[in-house]
């Protein structure tokens, strides 16, 4: 089984500093986001655009160099600690490529790690001392990739639109990686080779997905710069490095084919719908034995699945013991791996995530000794801990207690880049293995424990977590907690109850007396700053302001 996450290996490059990558799926059931074929259909196809004309030096490098520009941008990302504020702002620098769309219109493509969260965001052409504000089109965290435009038609006075090549280049092909990185203020050209294409982990979303990787120089302040070919055609974005002991001159660039997705789906949908996933733990099946066992015939392979995802895109279609052989007519072998060409081969991820949400894939499998087709609709991958968030985190506060749900940027928050090796292993176990049985699960937390009038005593009530923090809530009341929004509706329904009781991971249990929780929640608001017992999405789910006064006792809600 694929380990989950690996992120502190690879790193986003911006300029103010390595951007904190966040977390998705490998091949674990909850886990592995089996990543999904780019769909029917494309974007504008590469071979339909023209040629990138050479400059005056005779080389369409130099002239197509011209279409990289400078990202300037003020990220506030939420503060997932204390949800009920923004975290410290910073400035970042990063570099972007100017595009024209399917329909002719200008638009700069960047990375997503870029601007995610920006509150404001700037760009600078090369040629240019001329600053002009942008705005946020679209954006495909998982892809890493974020599409942006500029109303004010000075900016694209005399512009340069990078062309986009009709393929992939091939291994030892000649790149040249152009943008904005640290040491200097103008445009930076490095070149290397394209040492190999795989499926790789991107470390600000954690998907596995198809990368170009290469040996030219990508630093702080490269993300989102186009790499050209010797055509001077775009091949990709660089977008991250590898940083670890032993390993020299690793770069990584999103390649055209996971462009041409993000595209083509904003085209199709207005908006970003994401890679799709199979949801499925898979186990290769390299031994003898274990094809012998489920009876696959000789010369075949396949890969055996060991757990659905209720919420995957198979789920209720796929069994486990199921044997994967073909995915939309491509034999799979027991590695995991499919025919990629004159590539040779590569990992089954590539096929999944080529493909969109909503399209249909075969599967070829084998039940029982018998072989069968099934035809599934791909879905959306849906984690039980996300790597990302997208809207302002949720919180719910009863008395001194706050509550959260389980993200990998709230234990990035918690305990850093390191969280791997610092968050308690029972959170860790969720994010690796844990899977969703329903669409609105979560895994709700202790967060902290505010000193009040009914939290008195129970500062440090466990042993077993730094300063009660971190504990997973199991119960309330005697009955299981789903989500945040299931807890908040249960804590306004037990309002005339004596007690309130929370059992939480570890056999641990906290006992409130519930006519002091009222007028707790308001001490801890007001000696905290907290504007609301609750997020707005929680109260909205409550009723909003019409629901206020049966939530009144417990909320402190005016």
């Amino acid at each position: 089984m694929r380990c989950r996450l690996s992120l502190p290996l690879l790193v986003c490059l911006l300029a103010a500093g390595l951007h904190p990558s966040s977390g998705t799926p490998g091949s674990s059931a909850g886990t592995s986001p089996n990543p999904v074929p780019a769909a029917e259909g494309g974007a504008a196809s590469a071979a339909e655009l023209p040629l990138a004309p050479a400059g005056p030096s005779g080389n369409p490098v130099d002239a197509a160099s011209a279409s990289a520009v400078k990202v300037f941008a003020e990220l506030t990302p939420p503060d997932y600690s204390y949800p009920w504020q923004r975290g410290s702002s910073q400035s970042v620098t990063a570099s972007g490529v100017m595009v024209r769309g399917p329909r002719e219109e200008p638009w700069i493509i960047t990375n997503a790690h870029a601007v995610d969260w920006a509150t404001s965001v700037q760009l600078k052409r090369s040629w240019d001392d001329r600053k002009f504000d942008a705005r946020v089109v679209a954006m495909a965290r998982d892809g890493d990739l974020a599409l942006l435009t500029v109303e004010d038609p000075k900016f694209w006075e005399g512009a340069v639109f990078a062309t986009f090549a009709a393929s992939l280049p091939s291994p030892r092909d000649q790149l040249t990686v152009v943008g904005f990185p640290v040491g200097g203020n103008t445009v930076s050209v490095t070149s290397g080779i394209v040492s190999r294409i795989d499926v790789v982990q991107y470390a600000f979303s954690g998907r596995h997905l198809l990368a170009i990787q290469t040996d030219a120089a990508i630093n702080g302040g490269n993300s989102g710069g186009p790499a050209l070919n010797d055509r001077g055609e775009c091949v990709g974005l660089a977008f991250q490095s590898m940083k670890s002991n032993g390993a020299e001159s690793i770069g990584y660039i999103i390649p055209t084919p996971v462009i041409d997705h993000f595209l083509t789906d904003i085209r199709a949908n207005g908006t970003f719908t994401g890679f799709p996933w199979l949801g499925v733990q898979w186990q290769g099946m390299g031994g003898v034995g274990i094809r012998q066992a489920y009876h696959v015939p000789d010369g075949q392979g396949g890969l055996l699945a060991r757990q659905v995802v209720p919420v995957g895109s198979v789920a209720g279609q796929l069994q486990e013991g199921d044997v994967l052989q073909r995915f939309d007519g491509a034999d799979v072998a027991s590695d995991g791996t499919v025919p990629f060409g004159a590539h040779g081969r590569i990992d089954l991820g590539y096929m999944i995530t080529s493909k969109y949400v909503g399209s249909n894939a075969t599967l070829g499998v084998l039940r029982d000794g018998k072989p069968m087709d099934v035809n599934v609709t791909m879905k959306k991958p849906d984690y039980l801990v996300p790597s990302y968030v997208e809207t302002p985190p949720p919180y719910l506060l009863v008395a001194g207690l706050l509550f959260n749900y389980l993200t990998v940027p709230y234990l990035q928050s918690e305990y850093g880049e390191q969280f791997l090796q610092q968050a308690p292993d029972s959170l860790l176990a969720q994010l690796y293995y844990g899977v969703k049985n329903t669409s609105d699960q979560q895994v709700v937390v202790l967060s902290r424990v505010f000193a009040s009038d009914a939290t008195a005593g129970l500062e440090d009530f466990s042993a077993l977590t730094p300063h009660s923090r971190n504990i997973q809530l199991l119960r309330f009341q005697g009955q299981p907690v789903v989500s945040l929004a299931q807890l908040a509706a249960a804590v306004a329904a037990a309002r005339g109850d004596e007690f309130l009781t929370f059992d939480l991971d570890h056999n641990e249990v906290l006992i409130l007396e519930a006519a002091a929780v009222d007028q707790s929640t308001q001490q801890v608001m007001k000696a905290h700053a907290i504007p609301r017992p609750m997020s707005a999405d929680l109260a909205h789910s409550l009723g909003g302001a019409g629901a206020a006064p049966q939530v009144e006792a417990f909320s402190g809600m005016p």
